[in-house]
């Protein structure tokens, strides 16, 4: 039985594109979590804010996890939009009285984008607690041939990383211990 739902809302790195099996399910499937995974391709933060928005209430669950910025970076939106989206975000989940958690977005291998999701992951990390998913992929010098063999989703080897890294940050938390 589970004791607690966690909703999750992002885009494809939270999907697990392209494969089948994301981070969520491989934290699911070796705990006693129950996930509502609400991540959808290609979102950017705004579109987060919206369907979290409207999706959020008819959902019960006692956390909220939600990660992206990629997406946003890529049609040209700053560090500072993605911190005001954020912070947007995080006053709903608060409202709602439910406990938010933000993933911080995997790297990128494009420099230009990158330099901008840096800026917005060190300004989201004292907002709520935070998984540090981008610091996986820091550890490995080899990240386009082995954890992001397109430069932005994580490889199958990636996406395994994120879920052990993920379920020890779920498991520790005090409600789930």
């Amino acid at each position: 039985m589970h004791n607690k739902t966690i909703a999750v809302f992002g885009d494809s790195i939270t999907t697990g594109y392209p494969y089948q099996n994301s981070w969520v399910n491989i934290v699911e499937n070796s705990t006693n979590l129950a996930f509502v995974n609400r991540a959808v391709n290609g979102m950017t933060l705004e579109e987060i804010l919206y369907r979290l928005r409207k999706e959020l209430s008819t959902i019960q669950c006692h956390y909220v996890f939600f990660m992206g910025g990629t997406n946003d970076v890529y049609i040209g939106k700053k560090s500072g939009d993605l911190l005001e989206v954020t912070v947007r975000i995080l006053n709903i989940i608060k409202q709602l009285n439910l406990q938010p958690i933000i993933g911080r977005p995997v790297p990128i291998l494009y420099a230009d984008f990158e330099a901008e999701l840096a800026i917005y992951r060190d300004e989201i990390t004292h907002l709520a607690p935070t998984i540090h998913f981008d610091k996986l992929y820091y550890k490995n010098h080899d990240l386009q041939n082995h954890l992001l063999p397109d430069g932005i989703h994580p490889s199958e080897e990636g996406y395994n990383l994120m879920g052990r890294l993920a379920t020890e940050f779920f498991l520790d938390l005090p409600d789930f211990k």
